[in-house]
């Protein structure tokens, strides 16, 4: 009855978090100046359609008049890599300013929460590589602790990936990363930790090679991945397909099924984290045509879709990507799953979130069931 009880109030108090979006971060009134309201749904609308130049003006108008979304997309905006407006020295400061501000948000029931998440996250990537325009040396230990913040109070499963990563890059923490990045790809459907599995098992650089637990993990990367990362994630399923025998295909197979969790209820009944399903806008972005294209090995052996059975020569005329000879390899040296500080992105990373809507009032319009992954029960 307690947990009962506790979820009730938390989906009870999801309209008051949700008024936290669009208010001065610091508090006032409950309705924002027209003009202000007007700006935000300017610079939303231009944020869809890809017009980064163009939402900014627009977004520091809000944000300057401290809507917390203007604030959380203005500093996205900065943090994006060879634009004419990437400004990694304000993208720092908004992230550092944003975080401080919301300290000591509820992910229970505030929706600011998820868009906190991501805001360490960035942060922490600044301060793993550091920040040269501010003089803002690289600073290990800060890093991990925005990502722990992010991963384990606010909850968020691709800081919780970030930190799995981490745990691979030291002899000591090996074991514990790969069950949490096997946790993260079983149990809570993160494409990039089976992705990064995969990789793991291919390369046999942290752990014995075993081509049939790699092309399993691709697998079921393949078949969970979403917008942005369909692509590269596609590239490493046709990639390990191809390199793998027929005997191993078929232990791939078996083993897929025993990891493919997508048809089970794992649900415990515990109060569930406001946390979002991650909505990458790649409209105009990726070459949608190169997602869904027939994909080949160089023999002309068609690639079945992800858990599919099936093998054969492509009909003459269809669109392929074929198979390439280079081996995928993360890009993660300056990538998070939420974005890039300067390299080009890598498996895992998702485009700018589609920002989210507002109505007459300057409040998000259905944003605990388009964006927040909220119960709806």
């Amino acid at each position: 009855m307690r947990i009962s009880k506790l979820r009730v109030a938390a989906l009870a108090l999801i309209a008051i978090g949700t008024a936290g979006l669009l208010v001065p971060s610091g508090g006032g009134a409950a309705s924002l100046d027209r003009d202000v309201t007007a700006a935000y749904n300017s610079s939303k609308l231009a944020l869809k359609r890809h017009d980064f130049a163009r939402a900014l003006p627009d977004l520091k108008l809000a944000a300057d008049h401290g809507v917390f979304l203007a604030q959380y997309y203005l500093a996205r905006l900065h943090a994006m890599p060879g634009q004419s407006f990437t400004n990694h020295a304000r993208a720092f400061q908004l992230l550092s300013k944003l975080v401080k501000a919301n300290s000591g948000i509820d992910p229970y029931v505030d929706n600011r929460a998820p868009f906190v998440a991501r805001a360490e996250i960035l942060l922490a990537f600044y301060y793993r590589h550091g920040v040269p325009e501010l003089s803002v040396p690289a600073n290990a230990a800060m890093a991990k602790s925005h990502l722990e913040n992010a991963a384990l109070r606010l909850g968020d499963t691709d800081a919780q990936f970030e930190l799995g990563r981490l745990d691979l890059e030291s002899p000591e923490t090996v074991a514990r990363g790969l069950d949490s990045l096997d946790n993260l790809a079983v149990t809570k459907h993160h494409a990039a930790a089976a992705a990064e599995m995969a990789q793991v098992y291919s390369q046999g650089r942290l752990t014995k090679r075993a081509p049939y637990e790699a092309l399993a993990y691709a697998t079921l990367a393949a078949k969970m991945a979403v917008g942005a990362e369909r692509l590269d994630i596609g590239d490493l399923y046709q990639t390990l397909y191809c390199q793998t025998g027929a005997d191993d295909r078929a232990r791939a197979d078996t083993f897929f099924r025993e990891l493919d969790q997508s048809g089970r209820d794992d649900s415990d009944g515990a109060v569930t984290p406001i946390i979002p399903q991650r909505q990458a806008a790649v409209d105009g972005v990726l070459d949608l045509a190169e997602v869904t294209a027939l994909r080949v090995c160089g023999d002309g052996e068609a690639v079945p879709q992800p858990g599919e059975v099936g093998v054969g020569l492509v009909p003459s005329g269809k669109s392929v990507r074929k198979f390439s000879t280079a081996e995928m390899n993360l890009k993660k040296d300056s990538c998070s799953v939420v974005g890039c500080i300067s390299a080009p992105m890598g498996i895992g990373l998702q485009d700018l979130e589609q920002p989210s809507d507002i109505d007459q009032d300057g409040q998000p319009s259905n944003l605990a069931d388009e964006e927040s992954g909220a119960p709806s029960n």
